[in-house]
């Protein structure tokens, strides 16, 4: 039987242009100026805007010439979900590029390495930002700790250990590093799409309601927090967020929650 992950890459593709309208909006050519603090106009929408168009470009772009089942965002698109659902690494998928290329008819348009990939993924806007770590995961290397060269719990160096050029700056490399994928623009493309924005109040317009728990609405938890917020709790479209521990809480960590 088909698993999940399967099934989610075989499903019939959204329209990529509706999605593009969905994230940049209909009026992505407008022009919205901004005064900054010396009293000068400038264009924001530009770089927004010049996004917008190279993708619309590139979703109305063949493969190849007389392709007609899948144009070439659809396609970058698609190969990003495999790599992500099969686990596969950078490098393979770049030998998997260049195995595709070298087997498509000429005048192909298909990106020739999986960074330039990242690169038109990332102009859809769902980004993340990386941040140094401390190796024991005892703090992050950011805000009043961004400058820092070593952590200041363990006194551990933040860069691994170079052969050459030690003092050099730009040669370091982060012994760790975290992903951080911001929050608020996920949630607010949940409400852009118009292919999902009707699941985000389906809890209090759709669930079944009968005191059963049957979803995380209907837990203690989310029924005491809508108690304390009522004006919260009265808007249908607003999310509650839960921490989630797949491992063990300690009791320091439960003083640092306020929960002890």
């Amino acid at each position: 039987m088909e698993n999940v992950e399967e099934q989610q890459l075989c499903e019939p593709t959204v329209e990529i242009h509706n999605i593009l309208y969905d994230v940049f909006g209909s009026d992505s050519s407008a022009n919205d100026h901004h005064v900054d603090t010396k009293g000068q106009t400038t264009n924001v929408r530009a770089e927004y805007a010049e996004k917008f168009y190279n993708l619309l470009n590139d979703a109305n772009t063949h493969l190849y010439p007389g392709s007609t089942k899948m144009k070439k965002l659809e396609f970058v698109v698609k190969l990003y979900q495999a790599k992500c659902l099969s686990g596969s690494t950078d490098k393979g998928m770049d030998i998997m590029l260049k195995l595709v290329k070298s087997i498509l008819p000429d005048g192909e348009t298909l990106l020739d390495n999986f960074y330039n990939v990242k690169q038109l993924i990332k102009d859809l806007g769902l980004t993340y930002q990386k941040i140094d770590a401390c190796p024991n995961d005892c703090m992050l290397y950011w805000k009043e700790s961004i400058l820092d060269d070593s952590c200041k719990h363990w006194g551990q160096s933040r860069y691994q250990k170079q052969d050459v050029g030690e003092n050099d700056d730009s040669r370091k490399v982060p012994a760790k590093v975290l992903r951080y994928f911001p929050l608020t623009p996920r949630l607010q493309r949940l409400y852009l799409s118009r292919y999902t924005t009707n699941h985000m109040s389906w809890h209090a317009k759709e669930r079944t309601n009968d005191g059963i728990l049957r979803h995380p609405t209907d837990s203690p938890a989310s029924k005491h927090l809508d108690k304390e917020y009522p004006l919260f709790a009265d808007e249908q479209c607003n999310v509650r967020l839960g921490l989630a521990n797949s491992g063990f809480i300690w009791p320091h960590e439960l003083i640092a929650l306020g929960l002890s």
